[in-house]
């Protein structure tokens, strides 16, 4: 029985060598399999909500971990690749 894989999540740790290497197999996969790509980068939450002056510290990390998956995706995602 042959498997259908629809969607394929890659996990993404920016400082590394593995990741991009890593995405070239997905890339093959998801071409095989007419699959999705998800891209995941994990930013750690570290509050202190009990704390005086409580602040998220990695709020502004959102929006340029978003900008690096855009860049990662285009770079080793497109089909020119």
């Amino acid at each position: 029985m042959a498997v259908s894989i629809q969607k394929i999540l890659a996990p993404i740790q920016f400082n590394d060598q593995i990741s991009p290497r890593a995405l070239e197999v997905v890339r093959e996969l998801a071409l095989k399999n007419g699959s999705r790509i998800f891209l995941l980068h994990v930013i750690p939450k570290m509050v202190k909500p009990d704390l005086p002056g409580y602040r998220d510290l990695f709020a502004d990390d959102e929006s340029k971990v978003a900008q690096e998956l855009t860049r990662i995706a285009s770079d080793y995602l497109t089909q020119g690749s």
